[in-house]
């Protein structure tokens, strides 16, 4: 029988035979799951790492001074502590006090049914600031500018429509345009904090950066070291004389992470870093994709040896029609493994478009949801390639197996078989 004899008689029956056709749909629904689980692996392990590397929190500590240091400062008002030493160490690109670094402020300008108008301002010195910034940078000594988040969302994140087409601001809505922040000023009198008025000051956007590359807010704006400390020093009142805040140290790598704090021990600072990875989470993204990898493996393997082993002792009579036909036993088996060829490739494709419409319903109708939460979608050609061997090699190991087992029986044995 002529190869494309047998691919072609193998097709018909592969299409034609109704258990056939539940079998793909079968295969197929596992194709979905074992890349849906490898895309919840991928996309969150690599949200983590890629964080990891680019948010700056990962690459900053809050450093102590030595006790013996603060009791000299306690003792003597006048007494500086020396934290600019810090800066002399290999690879620390700035320092600056920890109370300067974030605040919470509002705003009318984008105040409406939609935003609550809450911003989150950061601390943006050329250590700090976003490397990508569309639109202009600013200088440590500028003031009344800030750069903004390109996805643009001015509020405190409650009551969140993210079906919204519109939900954030557009850069050309935002950039070059001025808006105006207001905090209360809170003093200590008689040991009770009172509100005593209010801050008021106005910002012009000369940039956005990509918040999905920061890890920061959807509604971060980063203004200038010289605002950010007349900000908070404005609006904060309470605090005693004697209160001191830790120093955030910023590392110019996460690589170099070890070294700076080596060096800040061997000098007598004591520190903890802003941000760290919470290995439970990365354990469980694991153990939940594995599983359900290894579930489904295994469910592939049991139904594919039943499904096969079943479907040939159905087909005996027909084996043995052919085998008195003159069909050798490499031309069936020809056959039987082209059926299952297209069997499983056909499994295969329906599984691609199912995930692939699942991934696209997924971006387009939760696009929004997506962005805020920071979580973007991986992909990568070698999860395609272990699954497509994965769905094709099992059903063809079995059947394979099945089908030489059958083979050998004699032919008035399977067409009696068969036809009873």
């Amino acid at each position: 029988m002529k190869l494309k004899d047998s691919i072609n008689y193998a097709f018909t029956k592969a299409i034609r035979n109704k258990k056939n056709i539940y079998f793909i749909v079968i295969l197929a629904i596992c194709t979905v799951t074992i890349l849906g689980a490898i895309y919840y692996r991928t996309t969150f392990l690599k949200r983590i790492e890629y964080s990891e590397n680019h948010n700056i929190n990962f690459r900053s500590y809050s450093v102590f001074a030595p006790d013996q240091e603060y009791e000299k400062y306690f003792e003597d008002k006048n007494y500086i502590i020396d934290f600019d030493k810090i800066l002399d160490i290999d690879h620390v690109e700035d320092i600056y006090d920890f109370k300067y670094n974030h605040g919470v402020a509002y705003t009318d300008t984008y105040k409406n049914n939609k935003y609550t108008g809450t911003l989150w301002l950061k601390y943006g010195s050329d250590a700090t600031l976003p490397k990508n910034v569309e639109g202009k940078r600013f200088y440590a000594n500028d003031t009344g500018v800030a750069i903004c988040s390109k996805y643009f969302y001015p509020s405190n994140g409650e009551n969140i429509n993210y079906f919204d087409k519109n939900m954030f601001l557009k850069t050309d809505d935002i950039i070059n345009k001025t808006f105006n922040i207001k905090r209360e000023i809170v003093e200590k009198k008689d040991e009770k904090s009172e509100t005593t008025g209010i801050y008021r000051k106005d910002f012009k956007i000369i940039g956005v950066f990509d918040p999905l590359d920061t890890n920061d807010k959807m509604n971060t704006c980063y203004i200038s070291p010289l605002d950010a400390i007349d900000f908070y020093e404005s609006v904060n009142k309470t605090e005693e004389d004697y209160s001191l805040t830790p120093m955030n140290v910023i590392i110019d790598s996460v690589d170099n992470i070890k070294y700076v704090t080596n060096e800040l021990t061997k000098m007598g600072f004591s520190f903890s870093p802003n941000a760290y990875i919470e290995y439970n989470d990365i354990i469980n993204i694991k153990y939940i994709s594995n599983l359900i990898i290894m579930i489904t493996l295994f469910a592939i393997m049991i139904l594919t040896i039943l499904y096969v082993d079943k479907k040939n002792i159905n087909e005996q009579y027909e084996i043995g029609l052919l085998k008195s036909l003159g069909y050798k036993n490499k031309d069936i088996q020809l056959i039987k493994f082209m059926e299952m060829i297209w069997i499983t490739i056909i499994s295969f494709i329906i599984g691609l478009l199912l995930i692939g419409i699942t991934l696209f319903i997924i971006n387009t109708i939760f696009k929004n949801y997506l962005i805020y939460h920071h979580i973007i979608i991986y992909h990568n050609v070698i999860p395609y390639i272990l699954v497509f061997g994965i769905i094709v090699l099992l059903p063809l190991a079995s059947n394979y197996y099945c089908t030489y087992k059958n083979s050998k029986k004699k032919v008035i044995n399977m067409i009696k078989e068969g036809s009873l």
